[in-house]
């Protein structure tokens, strides 16, 4: 064989390998392609189960939310379920569930309450009473108990009162003195006469809305501005006022006298120095049959709360 003739068919056997070795890599690259492929549709089926499975998770924590809220009570006990679900009582929460629920409050019901709580002001009846009430600690067992705590200590250092105004230290504010809670464990009464108070009744009072029903801040004689507070005309349990003995001496309106008391039948009864449409003039008490008696003016049990 002529030596030409001899490349001509080396050349011919290379381009065969090289043709033969470009199929057998397109081959590879192609099961490649195919493991990786495998690879990919496994890792997205992966993928669609764990999105499918968050998305049920969701789905039955937003139905089982919605039961929830089905299921809580109407009433003051649901009130106080969605209170502790909404504002820790830890100790070291304390502090900041009652600032959200009273900015909250004042969010709300601005018009009533006036000018907000000064938080940042060191000196202002709210720091202080709040320091008061996050000493309490872990024995503060609910919401109600933080706040009442938090509100009859505001009382205390708004009205200037005198040291040891609430001579029981205990969380339970139902055992404070002049305090009386009802069978809910809500302050329904405040005796407070002769605590030495002075200024006028802050509208942080109108807190204890829910369930006050009668205040008596008789003989603190330096309390009190000509007229009584708009706020409590809207406070709807209150029916019972006693202002004897201090400054407040006239109402700018009788609305408070026309309002409806929720959950009772009897009217509004102001005890006071001065004259309106449902007021009674001190040293006169008015019975439960609604019959005005006299009862001397520095009061025996019968003519105060």
């Amino acid at each position: 064989m002529s030596e030409a003739a001899f490349q001509g068919e080396e050349k011919k056997t290379e381009d065969v390998i090289t043709e033969a070795s470009d199929d057998t890599m397109n081959d590879f690259r192609a099961s490649v392609g195919s493991v990786e492929a495998g690879k990919a549709h496994r890792c997205s089926r992966k993928c669609l189960v764990a999105t499918s499975i968050t998305q049920l998770l969701l789905i039955l924590g937003l139905v089982a939310a919605l039961m929830c809220l089905l299921f809580i009570p109407t009433d003051s006990d649901g009130e106080q379920v969605v209170q502790q679900l909404r504002y820790s009582t830890r100790p070291h929460h304390i502090g900041g569930s009652i600032r959200k629920f009273v900015d909250r409050e004042w969010r709300h019901h601005g018009s009533i309450l006036g000018e907000g709580p000064q938080w940042s002001v060191v000196s202002s009846s709210a720091s202080k009473a709040l320091e008061q009430t996050k000493n309490y600690g872990g024995t503060l067992k609910s919401m109600n108990m933080a706040l009442t705590a938090y509100v009859l200590w505001y009382l205390h250092y708004d009205l200037n009162g005198s040291t040891g105004v609430w001579s029981n230290a205990d969380a339970d504010t139902c055992l404070w003195d002049g305090v009386r809670c009802d069978l809910e464990g809500k302050v329904a009464e405040l005796d407070l006469e002769g605590r030495g108070f002075s200024g006028e009744l802050p509208s942080t009072l109108w807190l204890l809305a829910g369930s006050l029903r009668k205040i008596n801040v008789k003989d603190n004689k330096d309390l009190g501005r000509p007229s009584l507070p708009a706020f409590l005309t809207q406070m709807p349990h209150l029916n019972h006022i006693n202002v004897c003995g201090t400054e407040y001496g006239i109402l700018e309106s009788d609305a408070i006298c026309a309002k409806e008391i929720a959950g009772s039948a009897q009217a509004m009864v102001i005890y006071s120095d001065f004259d309106c449409d449902c007021c009674v003039s001190c040293g006169v008490s008015v019975g439960s049959n609604g019959v005005a008696t006299e009862s001397g003016y520095d009061g025996d049990e019968d003519g105060r709360m």
